[in-house]
């Protein structure tokens, strides 16, 4: 950084400089100011902003004159400790207040010009501010140096080894089928992809959307970013104008599980109904809750929206196109939570397509039970999907680059998919293990999913989740719902009825017995519940709700 020295004669020479008129004084001290901000520029130097000081003269003409602020600390040294300015050349004691900066007057003798007393206090103000470096100064560090803060290394010196963990761990978890991870062949897949962004136009995504619009028979496709985002975009962009309420099971993901997206993002009412079977809805259910007409003191149905699966059971095809029928005979728009229609697929032996068909709008999950990351598709017609395109940008939804996102979702089709048959087998086994061990089956395994209560044994949920915690390889479970998906182990699933009959031959020795009246099942419960096993200092293994 380069010095500025300043002499006892540059002093004397301001003194004796004959002024012909006070604009020249003016013009010369705002030359000073641009020379000192042309300094700050070029050594780098951020001095104190400059106040206006402003002059008089006889005939009442005003003249303004940038004076240098008071900042900083007196006798600063530079970095090869030479005082740069001598304190008596500008000590704090010379200066008014500085409340009074922006108020001084220039004071001028009978010729018009500057008189000595304002030179002196200008020169002083002008030798304070070069003096003093001010706190407000520019930063001194190199690129390098910020690299060096902002650079990050995310992956642990183990992390091979963590993920290798982790993989033996989803192999064991039954909390949920979005626990799959992707495989290296997915990754080395998902490398191939396109980088365009897809907010303008991205090859591979706009490929995977052509597909899923001709999988399900729809004109159009949109790749979202979750299976919430998709739901609720697509009841955001069916609904036009309020009031309008939106029919649903009372177990639905849109209404239990979405945190009131429905209220939130379109302000609309919510009618939960209850099946009458216990099962699915029907027309018989839905026909009473729908709202029609023009009575001012209810919120019309502008939307059916089911689920298919629901907790892992199949809604019947002929009662959808029923309440199908019947909506669009009143003007009412059906939607589609289809996350795992893959598994109706599978289970029924029915195309995408038929599924599909008796609805406006249809979301499908790549990522629940499918094995890709991220991402879900939101079908229906073109203009449908144009507006649903507008709001997924308005709510935060639209993404760069999603090639990669895109091509992991085209594997998990490819390859993930013909292994739906065997999650479908797992399932029947774990249900077929508990019945046998004597535990009630809440819920069957239609697909991949069984609701269980063991409390006809004698035993509890965290009991189980306890014990299962305890083993050598921990079993990660929830409360009654068992989720099998394709990275499930056969081993997990022996180990998971191994410590529940366990446990019913404890009960049934400690003197439990059966009572003639079954035990009233407590249903379905949170199905958002994890209990995981997590090791202490020691080294153990402790059970965390």
């Amino acid at each position: 950084m380069g010095e500025i020295r300043l002499t006892k004669g540059c002093l004397q020479s301001l003194q004796t400089i004959d002024f012909a008129a006070s604009f020249t004084f003016a013009w010369l001290l705002e030359f000073l100011a641009a020379f000192l901000s042309a300094l700050r520029s070029r050594f780098c130097w951020a001095f104190a902003p400059c106040r206006m000081l402003v002059g008089r003269q006889k005939n009442g003409e005003r003249h303004t004159f940038p004076i240098p602020s008071r900042r900083g600390y007196a006798g600063r040294r530079s970095k090869a400790g030479q005082l740069i300015v001598p304190k008596w050349q500008a000590s704090i004691e010379e200066l008014p207040d500085r409340r009074d900066l922006g108020s001084s007057s220039l004071i001028l003798n009978q010729h018009g010009t500057p008189s000595n007393s304002m030179i002196r206090s200008f020169k002083a103000r002008l030798f304070f501010s070069l003096a003093h470096l001010p706190s407000r100064t520019m930063s001194t560090h190199s690129g390098a140096a910020i690299a060096q803060q902002v650079r990050f290394d995310i992956l642990a010196e183990n992390h091979v080894l963590d993920n290798r963990n982790k993989a033996r761990e989803i192999a064991r978890t039954f909390i949920s089928d979005t626990v799959t991870a992707p495989t290296p062949e997915m990754y080395a897949y998902a490398a191939l992809a396109t980088i365009g962004d897809d907010v303008y136009h991205d090859p591979s995504t706009t490929a995977l959307e052509t597909h899923m619009a001709q999988l399900t028979g729809k004109e159009a496709a949109l790749f979202m970013p979750s299976g919430t985002a998709s739901n609720q975009i697509a009841i955001r962009t069916h609904l036009r104008q309020p009031p309008y309420s939106v029919l649903c099971d009372h177990r639905a993901h849109t209404h239990k599980y979405e945190a009131g997206g429905t209220a939130f993002h379109s302000g609309a009412t919510t009618i939960p109904v209850i099946p009458s079977n216990g099962h699915h809805l029907t027309l018989v259910d839905v026909e009473p809750q729908t709202i029609l007409g023009d009575d001012v003191h209810f919120a019309p149905t502008e939307i059916i929206a089911l689920e298919n699966t629901l907790n892992g059971t199949i809604f019947p095809q002929e009662d959808i196109i029923a309440i199908s029928t019947y909506a669009h005979s009143h003007g009412i728009k059906m939607h589609l939570d289809g996350a795992r229609i893959w598994h109706v697929a599978v289970e029924t032996k029915t195309s995408i397509k038929e599924l599909c068909d008796p609805f406006d709008s249809v979301s499908l999950c790549f990522s629940k039970g499918l094995g890709a990351p991220v991402g879900s598709c939101l079908v229906g017609p073109k203009d449908f999907i144009k507006k649903a395109r507008w709001f997924r940008k308005l709510f935060g939804g639209g993404m760069r680059q999603t090639g990669i996102l895109a091509a992991s979702a085209a594997y998990a089709l490819t390859y993930n998919f013909p292994q739906l048959e065997r999650v479908h087998a797992l399932a029947k086994r774990l249900e077929a293990g508990l019945e046998d061990i004597g535990a009630e089956i809440t819920s069957r395994a239609e697909t991949c999913m069984v609701f269980y209560d063991p409390s006809s044994v004698g035993v509890n949920y965290n009991e189980i989740a306890e014990r299962a915690s305890a083993l050598p390889e921990p079993l990660v479970l929830g409360g009654s719902r068992l989720v099998v998906h394709f990275q499930t182990s056969d081993a997990a699933v022996d180990d998971f009825l191994a410590v529940v009959r366990e446990l019913a031959e404890e009960k049934k020795k400690a003197g439990f017995v059966k009572p003639d009246v079954p035990i009233k099942s407590n249903g379905f419960k949170d199905i958002y519940v994890r209990r995981v096993a997590k090791p202490t200092v020691d080294g153990t293994n402790v059970n965390s709700n």
